[in-house]
């Protein structure tokens, strides 16, 4: 039993599309964190710190968890100060240092510094949503649903 072509040819421009979007947004990242590794980086002071409880959702299931949120200041180039904030897992508190990256052209332009999470995060999802693609078509062909 052979799939029907336009059943084929939908998955196909499904998955293209998807795969399309997720590259679309993985360059855009590389592209950004290229940007922000010439960026000049400093210590900031937080200046004011707390917790939050937050909570995910799905189904039936709730996953609850901290967010540590902090009000930071460093002093740029030109000695003026300059302020932001940030939302880490991580324990904040006030008095503790972190790593911020500052535009020299416009040092208003900060942000704390972050790991390449998200995009480790985006492969691992392509890789699954490939896999799953895959098991989707071998169990569809081998249950005959979707075809004829």
């Amino acid at each position: 039993m052979t799939p029907e072509p336009w059943f084929l040819l939908l998955a196909a421009v499904l998955w293209l599309a998807i795969v399309a979007g997720w590259v679309w947004w993985v360059r855009g990242r590389l592209r950004r964190r290229r940007r922000l590794r010439s960026w000049p980086r400093v210590s900031a002071e937080v200046r004011k710190a707390s917790a939050k409880n937050e909570s995910v959702t799905v189904g039936d299931q709730t996953q609850r968890y901290t967010v540590f949120e902090g009000r930071y200041e460093f002093t740029d180039p030109a000695g003026r100060t300059q302020r932001g904030e940030h939302r880490s897992r991580t324990v904040l508190r006030k008095g503790d240092l972190v790593e911020v990256m500052h535009d020299p052209e416009d040092p208003s332009s900060h942000e704390p510094v972050a790991g390449a999470t998200a995009v480790w995060v985006a492969l691992a999802l392509l890789v699954l949503y490939t896999l799953g693609v895959g098991l989707f078509a071998v169990l569809t062909t081998a249950l005959g649903l979707g075809l004829d």
